[in-house]
């Protein structure tokens, strides 16, 4: 590594970001294109096989052989529910997808309809005054909001595998149902209180203990409002913290409101709820799980190695674990980091039953289990729930892929990298990984195996480190000009991968990641500006604030 001349190089190579980001040669890719250095400027150009040429014009999209790892939706599921489109505006661009619109207006609808009825059911039940009227309909509004809340909150609900979804890509529909309950909430309150001060009885009527428990139903969901603030700082005390308020709002709402409609309309989301309790906790004690090696090269990132009968995942999916050497009551969502099943069982080795997971130092929890990591951790109880979640898009139907992670969001992406990887000759032609690190140490867990990705021809891997020079020093012994010393210009990069597209008439990108908001964001803007009719960016951003 030489930084001589304040200019940052590894290996003697210059740091370029167009779209080619590495030393090697990449005339198999396009017929000429241009590398650009850190500012932007045209450098050189590369020239090209022809043989290649004729081949890139030719690819289509090619279905994995193991359907369980990257399943290729065809059905009108797919069609109707993961189709994006843009809004341009000279403000801001905005990417939407058809199902994200689709069930914001059927809420709308919903909400709207109820409105209306209950407007009706006031008129017939000869209710007099408009904060009377107003408090009449809120409060039936509450009951149905607190309905879809709960059918929302189920990890493994039915409605997400029948619209080809998951929780975590609905999980803005359990937050906007939870606002609007507050909204509805406080409006019936202050149309009760407003009622009560133009009536005779004046403020004696809040007195009676109806009203009481309906303040304390508003003070429960104040809380649940505000404990998100806290989840990054003590997960387990907004968890439990977050369940014991909604179990204090349903029992206050239960005294508070007519109780046969409260059941009638609660029943059903408790139900669901319930069910996916159950669901869970069978599936940490089916079978039993436990740590089979640990990999801590350094004090703030380790990775578990755990071994669970008959466990299967796929790309992308987190779970919740809970180590009880370090806590009994404690379950963390945590991204798997490993590649899925994807060796047939007539081999000797197995990898259906192992999978692996990164910890990071964040909290208190985390810590504890980076000090109890090593070999006395080897063979320790773990639980382990079903794994949530997966991939928007369907990667089978892609030919150009780009991954980006920042720092500790590498996890899903390394998952979906290795095994697209293990399955480079049914899959995508082109994949790009960009992983933006500020602690190197990070590399001497994932360094060597992104090392051996990148020397794949349709591989492509960049890591960029921005840090103090001393700290760098670190990763010196790594041979492979894959680690870039500077942050990346996104724009640079995705449009240097448009212009491989456009050449290799390629009409669509996807383009997913684990990261940052301030990153997200960036690729995410970067994405609306550069689609086109001729190419077309198709973003997701994988949910961590579960």
């Amino acid at each position: 590594m030489d930084f001589s001349n304040g200019e940052q190089t590894i290996n003697g190579g210059n740091s370029e970001l167009g779209s080619d980001l590495t030393s090697r040669d990449y005339s198999s890719f396009r017929e000429t294109d241009s590398e650009y250095n850190f500012e932007g400027n045209k450098t050189n150009e590369v020239s090209v096989n022809e043989s290649y040429k004729h081949e890139a014009y030719e690819m289509k999209p090619l279905v994995s052989k193991n359907k369980s790892v990257f399943p290729n939706r065809k059905q009108l599921s797919y069609r109707l529910f993961h189709l994006q489109f843009f809004i341009r505006s000279p403000f801001r661009s905005v990417m939407l997808s058809i199902s994200d619109l689709i069930i914001f207006f059927l809420l709308l609808a919903l909400y709207g309809g109820l409105s209306y009825y209950y407007y009706g059911k006031a008129k017939s039940y000869f209710l007099a005054g408009f904060w009377m009227i107003l408090s009449f309909i809120t409060a039936n509004l509450t009951l149905y909001s607190t309905l879809i809340i709960f059918l929302t909150s189920s990890h493994h609900s039915i409605l997400f595998r029948i619209f080809s979804s998951a929780w975590d890509k609905n999980l803005w529909v359990h937050k906007f149902n939870g606002w609007f309950t507050f909204c509805c909430s406080l409006i019936h309150f202050i149309a009760c209180v407003l009622n009560w001060s133009v009536s005779k009885k004046g403020f004696g009527g809040f007195k009676s203990v109806n009203n009481i428990i309906g303040l304390v139903c508003l003070v429960a969901l104040c809380a649940l409002q505000l404990l998100p603030l806290i989840r990054k700082f003590n997960y387990e005390l907004f968890y439990y913290s977050h369940v014991f308020s909604m179990i204090i709002y349903i029992v206050g709402l239960f005294f508070h409101h007519q109780k046969k409609a409260v059941l009638k309309v609660t029943i059903a989301g408790l139900a669901l709820y319930v069910f996916d309790v159950i669901y869970r906790l069978w599936s940490i004690f089916r079978y039993k799980s436990k740590i089979i090696a640990s990999n801590s090269q350094n004090s703030s990132m380790c990775v578990l190695t755990i071994k669970k009968y008959n466990f299967s995942f796929q790309p992308g999916q987190w779970i919740k674990i809970c180590i009880p050497s370090v806590s009994r009551w404690q379950f963390h969502p945590i991204s798997i980091c490993s590649k899925p099943n994807l060796i047939s069982k007539n081999k000797i080795t197995n990898h259906r039953d192992v999978f692996k997971v990164l910890i990071k130092d964040l909290g208190d929890w985390s810590k504890k289990v980076l000090q109890k990591v090593g070999d006395q951790s080897i063979g320790s109880k773990i639980y382990v729930e079903a794994p949530v979640g997966t991939f928007l898009y369907p990667v089978a139907n892609y030919n150009y892929i780009i991954l980006f992670g920042g720092g500790v969001g590498i996890a899903p992406m390394i998952s979906l990298l290795e095994a697209l990887y293990e399955e480079k000759e049914n899959f995508p032609r082109i994949v790009k990984f960009f992983w933006i690190l500020r602690n190197p140490e990070a590399l001497s867990i994932f360094g060597q195996k992104l090392a051996k990705i990148n020397k794949h021809p349709r591989f492509f891997i960049s890591c960029f480190v921005s840090t103090e020079e001393t700290e760098i020093k670190n990763i010196s012994h790594y041979n492979d000009n894959f680690i870039v010393l500077d942050r990346p210009r996104v724009r640079t990069l995705c449009d240097g991968c448009r212009k491989d597209a456009l050449e290799l008439k390629i009409p669509k990108i996807l383009v997913s990641g684990c990261g940052p908001k301030k990153l997200s964001f960036e690729f995410h803007q970067t994405c609306l500006d550069l689609s086109d009719k001729k190419v077309k960016f198709h973003f997701e951003k994988k949910i961590t604030n579960f």
